[in-house]
């Protein structure tokens, strides 16, 4: 879900999300397939383990004292690919 969640958000964003929105939207896709979300600090290693991988582009900013600190992410792989895929795989993929 972690995937999903991070290309429909930059599908239509068209750039890269923060954490802390990814987050936001990947309760609700759970909450509307039924299955318990993982933790905030579980869905972070999940990006980055994304990132690391090579499926997901992890940027680190720092907006000075204003915003502080944050991570986001963005992904080439369209929505549609990746909702296809999970298709193949019986996952649950309502938005």
């Amino acid at each position: 879900m972690t995937i999903l969640t991070l290309a429909f958000r930059c599908k239509h964003s068209g750039t890269d999300v923060r954490t802390s929105e990814l987050y936001g939207t990947y309760e609700r896709l759970c909450e509307k397939n039924a299955t318990t979300p993982l933790s905030q600090r579980r869905f972070r290693d999940r990006l980055d383990d994304l990132a690391m991988l090579g499926l997901a582009t992890k940027q680190q900013n720092n907006d000075g004292l204003s915003d502080g600190k944050y991570n986001s992410y963005e992904t080439d792989i369209g929505f549609e690919t990746i909702a296809e895929a999970l298709n193949d795989l019986d996952t649950p993929t309502h938005l």
